[in-house]
C-alpha cells in the first residue's frame, strides 16, 4: 500500500504549498516543502488542520470519506465497492473523489482482483478472465487516528463535542506533556509528586484565576485580540463561517489565532455535529470579557516604529570619542607613575584625585558610596582588553602595579573605528561597563536589571537608523516597549502570571525605569564613544540649571563603520599620506593636531599627558623621558619615533637635551629562575635542544648549568624530565613564585 509521503513525493512544491493551505498548516519552512515531507504529514495530523481539511468538503465528499473511513479504511476498499455504498451519480463521485485525492484525504492506487473458482484451462481462460483489474481506496494510516476523532465529534457529538463540556474535562483529553506546556506558558507548576490531584484539575483551578486571561491577554498579537473579543462579544461561541465573514482571514492566519488560543487554552474549536464551532470555556467567560474591554493605551494606537525629524533639534551635542582619549590618558599615566591598585582592585585615593580631573567622560558615581567608579572602570575596561595588566612580581615589599598588557602594541596600531569597534563589543557583554541612566530615572525600581540584554537590544535597533538622520528618542522608547517590555528583565518575563502580577507596576513605571535605562545608554556610552549625536528642545543648553533628557538621537558618521562591521575592523591608520602629524616644538611640547591614535600611543610611554582630544598637547620631560627607559624603551627608539612622525626636522636643542637626559641612564633586570645542574656539557647540549623540552625555554648559562623560566611549573617539568629518562634531584626547599597575600586600604 502507497505511504502518504510516497503520495507527496509525486506533488511539486507549488502543489504542497496549495495542499498545505488547504489544511490550513502556518508554519511553512524556508527551504519550502519538497524537503519536508515529515514535517508536512506531522501538521496534517494536528486536530486543528484536520478540522479545516473536513470543514472544506462538499456533502458528496464528506459521504465518500466517512464510507471509506468506516469501510476497512486501513487496508482499503475496491472502488466500486465504495462507489455502490455511496449510491452517488458517477459523475459525483468521480468528482468527489477527485478533490479527496488531491488534498491526500484518499489515496488510489491500481490492484487485481482474482474471482472465486476461476481455472487455467483454455475453456475457462475464453469464457472468464480470472483476474479483473481495478483501484483501491485507502487513507494513509498517519491520518486515520485524526480523522476518527473529528468524525466522533460529527458523529457523535453528545459525548465528543467540547463546546459543551467542562474546562477540567477539556483539558483532561490532553495529553500530559500538552498540560505542563500549558503549565510552563502561565508559569504554573504542575508535577507534584506529593498531590493527588490530578495534572489536568490543577491546571483548570488555576486557569478560572482573573489574572491569567489578562497574562492571556497580553501576549496575544492584534489578529488574536481581533477574533477573541468578538468571540466575547457573542457570548463566547460562533461558528467558524461566522468567524471567518467578520474576520475576513484565509486558513493560514485563522489557524495561526486558533492556535495561539489553544496554545494558552483559552478558546478551542471543535465540530458540533456537522458545525464548526470556535468557543471559549464557560468558566473562563466572564474573566476574559473583563480583559478584552481594556482601553488601548495611547502607545497601542502610535505606530510602533522609529519617527524620522525633517528639521535638526535647536540644541546639539555632538558624538565625541571621549571614551577612547579617556583610555588614553590613564594609560599615559600609568607610564608616567606607578599606579598600584588596592587589594579592592581600586586606584588609590591620591592617584585618583590627580587623575580624575583630566578625564572628560562624565563621572561614574556609585549611588550607595558616593565615590566616582569612572578611573577604576576605565582600568578594568584596559585589562579586559588587554592594553594593560597587573605585574605578577613576589618580591619582597613591592606592590602589584599597572604594567602595559600583552596587546598593548596591538591595540596601538589601530584606527579610530578598530578601537571603537572592540570597545563596543566589550560594553555588549562588560559586566564593569557603567552607564549612566537618564535623569528621570526611578531608583527604586532599578534592581535586578539585566543591563547586557538592554545592550543587545539598543544595538540591534540602532543598526536599523540611517546614519545622519534625527531620530526622536520617545519612538525608539515605544519600539522597544512594543516590541518586548521585559527586555531588561527577561528573568521576570519567564515568571508567567506571578511575573505579571508583580510586573504591573514595572509596567506602568517602564518608561521611569526601563526606558530611563535605554536613554542612559544613549546619553552616556553611546554618545562617549562618538557613536551618536544627542538633540535637546532647549535652545541654549549650556546655561541649563537642570539636567535633561534628549529628545532625539543621529548615528554618526563612526557609527556607519562600527555598527555594520561583523568582523573586527582592519588595521588603520587616521593620519595623512605622509604619516606626518606630529608637532615637535623647542619648548619640548609636542602637538598632534588631529586624532592620530597609533602616534600618540607611540608617544605615551615616554610624554607627560597635558591634554587628549581632537587636538592633544604632550610635553617631553627629564623624568617622562626616564620613565620611558624604564618601561623598555632607548634614546634610540624615542628619537626614531619623534621623527617619523614629525611634521619638521626635530629641533636641535630637543635632540641635545634628550641625549643628556639619558646618558647616565643605568638599569638591571631582577628575574627569578631555577636552575638546572647537569654533570656533563654533552647532556646539557641534549636537553637544549630536546624538542619535547623546548616549551619550557632551557637556556644554556654555562657548560654544565641549564636557566629554567620561574613562571614554569615544577612538577610539570620533572615530568617532561622523567619521560626523557633522565633522573631528577632536588636540592634543598624551592619557592614556588605566588603573589604575596598583603593587605592594603585604599588611602
Amino acid at each position: 500500500m502507497k505511504t502518504l509521503k510516497q503520495a507527496l513525493g509525486e506533488y511539486t512544491e507549488e502543489q504542497l504549498k496549495q495542499l498545505a493551505q488547504w489544511w490550513g498548516i502556518d508554519e511553512t519552512p524556508e527551504e519550502g516543502w519538497r524537503y519536508q515531507h515529515g514535517l508536512l504529514i506531522q501538521s496534517m495530523q494536528d486536530l486543528i488542520a484536520v478540522r479545516f481539511a473536513r470543514e472544506q468538503l462538499t456533502e458528496d465528499e464528506r459521504k465518500v470519506l466517512h464510507n471509506i473511513l468506516n469501510f476497512s479504511a486501513s487496508n482499503g476498499a475496491l472502488h466500486d465497492v465504495i462507489f455502490k455504498i455511496t449510491r452517488l451519480p458517477e459523475a459525483n463521485f468521480e468528482k468527489a473523489l477527485t478533490t479527496l485525492k488531491q488534498y491526500m484525504l484518499i489515496i488510489e492506487e491500481p490492484t487485481s482482483i482474482k474471482f472465486a473458482g476461476a481455472t487455467t484451462s483454455s475453456s475457462a481462460k475464453q469464457n472468464k478472465p480470472p483476474v479483473v483489474k481495478t483501484t483501491k481506496l485507502s487513507i494513509a494510516k498517519e491520518l486515520l487516528e485524526p480523522l476518527f476523532a473529528v468524525a466522533n465529534e460529527i458523529y457523535t457529538p453528545q459525548h465528543d463535542d467540547r463546546s459543551l463540556i467542562k474546562l477540567e474535562n477539556i483539558l483532561a483529553r490532553l495529553n500530559q506533556d500538552r498540560l505542563y506546556e500549558i503549565g510552563r506558558l502561565y508559569g504554573f507548576m504542575l508535577h507534584d509528586y506529593y498531590s493527588r490531584t490530578l495534572p489536568s484539575a490543577r491546571l483548570a483551578g488555576q486557569m478560572v484565576q482573573p489574572d491569567v486571561t489578562f497574562y492571556a491577554w497580553e501576549q496575544f498579537d492584534a489578529n488574536t485580540r481581533k477574533l477573541l473579543k468578538w468571540l466575547c462579544e457573542n457570548e463566547g461561541v460562533v461558528t467558524m463561517q461566522a468567524a471567518r465573514e467578520y474576520s475576513g482571514f484565509d486558513n493560514i492566519i485563522l489557524s495561526g489565532v486558533i492556535h495561539t488560543l489553544e496554545r494558552f487554552a483559552i478558546a478551542f474549536d471543535t465540530f458540533s455535529g456537522s458545525e464548526r464551532k470556535l468557543f471559549v470555556p464557560r468558566e473562563l467567560l466572564n474573566n476574559l470579557k473583563k480583559a478584552a474591554v481594556q482601553p488601548e493605551s495611547i502607545e497601542e494606537k502610535i505606530p510602533a516604529g522609529l519617527v524620522a525629524f525633517d528639521t535638526p533639534p535647536q540644541s546639539i551635542r555632538n558624538g565625541d570619542m571621549l571614551i577612547l582619549y579617556d583610555l588614553a590618558t590613564i594609560i599615559g599615566a600609568m607610564f608616567q607613575q606607578n599606579i598600584e591598585p588596592t587589594q579592592a582592585d581600586r586606584v588609590p585615593k591620591r592617584i585618583a584625585n590627580k587623575l580624575q580631573p583630566m578625564l572628560q567622560i562624565t563621572p561614574r558615581i556609585h549611588s550607595y558610596y558616593e565615590e566616582d567608579d569612572t578611573l577604576d572602570m576605565l582600568f578594568n575596561m584596559a585589562q579586559k582588553l588587554g592594553i594593560v595588566k597587573r605585574n605578577k612580581s613576589s618580591a619582597d615589599g613591592m606592590k602589584p602595579r599597572y604594567v602595559q598588557g600583552s596587546l598593548f602594541e596591538q591595540w596601538a596600531q589601530k584606527s579610530v573605528s578598530g578601537q571603537t569597534h572592540d570597545l563596543l563589543d566589550y560594553w555588549l557583554n562588560g559586566q564593569h561597563w557603567l552607564d549612566i541612566a537618564g535623569v528621570n530615572f526611578d531608583p527604586n525600581d532599578g534592581y535586578y536589571l539585566d543591563i547586557i540584554a538592554g545592550r543587545k537590544a539598543v544595538r540591534s535597533c540602532l543598526s536599523k537608523c540611517t546614519p545622519g538622520h534625527w531620530y526622536s528618542v520617545d519612538s525608539l522608547l515605544r519600539m522597544m516597549k512594543a516590541r518586548d517590555p521585559y527586555v531588561l528583565r527577561p528573568r521576570q518575563a519567564a515568571m508567567g502570571v506571578s511575573g505579571f502580577r508583580s510586573s504591573r507596576n514595572m509596567l506602568t513605571n517602564w518608561y521611569k525605569s526601563d526606558g530611563e535605562v535605554i536613554i542612559g545608554m544613549l546619553s552616556s556610552t553611546l554618545h562617549e564613544l562618538g557613536i551618536v549625536a544627542l538633540g535637546y528642545q532647549q535652545p541654549q543648553l549650556a546655561t541649563s540649571e537642570k539636567p535633561v533628557n534628549p529628545y532625539a538621537f543621529m548615528l554618526t558618521d563612526l557609527a556607519s563603520t562600527v555598527l555594520t562591521t561583523e568582523a573586527e575592523p582592519q588595521f588603520s591608520s587616521d593620519t595623512p599620506a605622509n604619516g606626518r602629524t606630529l608637532i615637535v616644538q623647542p619648548s619640548f611640547e609636542l602637538l598632534l593636531l588631529q586624532p592620530d591614535l597609533p602616534t600618540l600611543y607611540s608617544l605615551l610611554p615616554f610624554t607627560q599627558i597635558n591634554q587628549i582630544g581632537v587636538a592633544s598637547r604632550l610635553t617631553l620631560t627629564r623624568n617622562s623621558v626616564l620613565r620611558g627607559l624604564e618601561s623598555g624603551r632607548n634614546i634610540e627608539q624615542i628619537m626614531q619615533i619623534l621623527e617619523e612622525h614629525s611634521q619638521k626636522e626635530l629641533p636641535q636643542n630637543v635632540v641635545y637635551t634628550l641625549h643628556d637626559w639619558t646618558k647616565l641612564y643605568k638599569e638591571v633586570n631582577i628575574s627569578q629562575v631555577l636552575l638546572l645542574d647537569v654533570p656533563s656539557e654533552a647532556l646539557t647540549n641534549e636537553i637544549c635542544s630536546s624538542p619535547k623540552l623546548r616549551p619550557f625555554g632551557l637556556r644554556k648559562v654555562a657548560p654544565c648549568v641549564v636557566a629554567v623560566n620561574s613562571d614554569t611549573g615544577l612538577q610539570e617539568l620533572r615530568r617532561a624530565l622523567d619521560k626523557e629518562g633522565i633522573v631528577v634531584r632536588i636540592s634543598g626547599d624551592i619557592v614556588s613564585k605566588s603573589a604575596t597575600s598583603s593587605t592594603y586600604r585604599r588611602y
